[in-house]
């Protein structure tokens, strides 16, 4: 139940992960600037 529950919620939002992606490799990560390692 719970791995169809997860299969479920990466096809529903497929293109919202794919555009976060994207502004990621364009934009970098938005508190990269804090890690300290």
């Amino acid at each position: 139940m719970k791995a169809e529950s997860a299969r479920r919620w990466q096809q529903e939002n497929r293109e919202a992960v794919a555009g976060w992606n994207q502004w990621i490799e364009e934009n970098g990560l938005p508190l990269a600037r804090y890690c300290l390692f």
